[in-house]
């Protein structure tokens, strides 16, 4: 039988495809958020630390803003993690935990359904994907998730973020709890 132009090949099988998830517009938090007076007033751009702290400290745009500018945050530049470190304790929280290593993502991969235990890193589209391995996870702690240039926070197992249809390679994991009284 003739197989196009070479006789004695074979067709290529045919991939399997994974069906494409739909896109979401976000979270109804990261809307309100993105939308704040405060934000659209100083025409505030590289803020998703702002956005993140904001979320993981459970205050509002504003506050979060104060935060980091009494860090040393310049309004429309991003953050250095010291920076960052500083405003989310000056809020009243703690980093506990931070994940860097390949066998603490592992940690996190481990609790994924099936064949996808056998993924080699996190993105940003994980929550989202496999939303209960990340609430499980997650607890009642909000989780950071840096990537190059950017972080994002997830709460209760969600991604709050622009990020959330993306699949930003995470490179390192905060953990942000509230300091105990």
């Amino acid at each position: 039988m003739l197989y196009g132009k070479y006789p004695d090949r074979k067709p290529k099988r045919e991939k399997a495809e994974m069906p494409r998830i739909k896109q979401v517009m976000g979270t109804q938090e990261y809307a309100s958020l993105s939308s704040d007076p405060f934000r659209l007033a100083n025409r505030e751009a590289n803020d998703c630390t702002v956005v993140a702290i904001s979320i993981a400290c459970h205050v509002t745009y504003d506050v979060a803003h104060a935060a980091l500018a009494a860090q040393g945050r310049k309004n429309g530049r991003g953050t250095f993690a010291h920076q960052q470190k500083a405003a989310i304790e000056s809020l009243g929280y703690e980093i506990t935990t931070e994940i860097w290593s390949k066998s603490g993502r592992q940690q996190i991969i481990d609790l994924y359904p099936g064949s996808h235990k056998k993924l080699q890193n996190i993105t940003t589209h994980h929550p989202r994907r496999f939303h209960a391995a990340w609430k499980q996870f997650c607890g009642d702690r909000v989780v950071l998730l840096y990537s190059k240039g950017h972080v994002s926070a997830v709460k209760d197992g969600q991604l709050h973020d622009w990020a959330i249809n993306r699949a930003l390679r995470v490179k390192k994991v905060w953990i942000v709890e509230k300091v105990a009284s």
